[in-house]
């Protein structure tokens, strides 16, 4: 999508999942802490804005825009959808509601339009089940026995929410802060939230509530954070007598060692000089009974990968 902005600007964008989603996040985020958060990037954060103001050749409000975000992602082509509600309000001199755009955008014109052979809630279920598999998909590992219980209950319990609560971020939005945002709490409880890290760079799971009997280590979103910056950017270069080598003391380290404290297993990170260094090595038999970052590196088979610098 190619468009001259309000100041004259040539906008360019590929608008789908990823630009819509990122655009609702931040204007919840920003509706709720409007003087905390730092104005971030212009794509994708502001992309649903700048179209929405071209096509419409007027300005939204929040709310309205986190409903267009919103009702867009319940599809299974949300760039398109996105572009097709605005299109039709671009053509109706109608003031612009959030509950117009739920009531559009989830009621019968649209689902033509979209070539719907079923309702926007059962196709909802069927993606939900494919990516509910695809996510346990990545976690195969004997490690993780209890994943795809824990998962499956996440994934459940989101689906029937937003089937109930087809307006839920939109709620969560016109709440409040978090602390007393009764529909964030709800989600929170339901849902919980895999892996969490504070302001200490202390990492914890909230589980299910339907799954508080499990349990799961928060270990694997660390690492996969961390192979981003290992295989995509300059974290794991350095220098050594001139020459560009690959080390990287693992971020995990120090969650490691509390947890084998906490569970009386050996130390790994006292007595593997890879813990320091070269994580990515912690990939033999006896290593991945305990490294977290190895278990899923090798599980991903990055383990074939020859690590050379750039």
């Amino acid at each position: 999508m190619t468009f001259k902005d309000e100041n004259g600007i040539i906008r360019k964008y590929k608008v789908g999942e990823m630009a819509i989603s990122e655009s609702m996040a931040f204007l919840i985020e920003h509706h709720l802490y409007p003087d905390v958060l730092v104005k971030p990037a212009h794509c994708p954060y502001f992309v649903v804005k700048k179209i929405a103001e071209w096509k419409l050749k007027r300005t939204l409000d929040d709310l309205t825009l986190i409903a267009l975000c919103d009702v867009s992602l319940l599809c299974s082509l949300p760039g398109y959808a996105l572009y097709e509600i605005l299109d039709f309000f671009a053509t109706h001199d109608i003031e612009i509601t959030p509950a117009l755009v739920y009531c559009y955008g989830l009621g019968t014109i649209m689902s033509n339009k979209l070539s719907r052979t079923r309702s926007w809630e059962d196709e909802l279920s069927y993606i939900m089940e494919i990516a509910n598999k695809q996510f346990c998909d990545l976690f195969i590992h004997p490690y993780w026995t209890e994943f795809r219980s824990v998962t499956k209950c996440a994934f459940d319990a989101g689906l029937e929410i937003r089937k109930n609560i087809p307006t839920l971020f939109l709620d969560i939005a016109k709440n409040g802060k978090i602390a007393n945002n009764k529909p964030f709490q709800k989600c929170l409880n339901e849902l919980g939230c895999l892996a969490v890290k504070n302001k200490s760079n202390e990492i914890y799971s909230i589980l299910p509530v339907k799954c508080k009997d499990k349990s799961l280590d928060p270990d694997w979103l660390i690492s996969l954070h961390q192979f981003y910056n290992i295989l995509f950017t300059n974290t794991a270069l350095a220098t050594n007598s001139g020459k560009k080598i690959i080390e990287k003391e693992c971020d995990l380290k120090y969650w490691c060692r509390k947890s084998f404290i906490r569970k009386g297993e050996k130390d790994l990170t006292s007595e593997s000089y890879n813990c320091s260094y070269f994580p990515w090595l912690n990939v033999s038999k006896t290593d991945l009974r305990q490294c977290s970052f190895g278990r899923l590196w090798a599980t991903f088979g990055f383990d074939r990968i020859k690590m050379t610098p750039k």
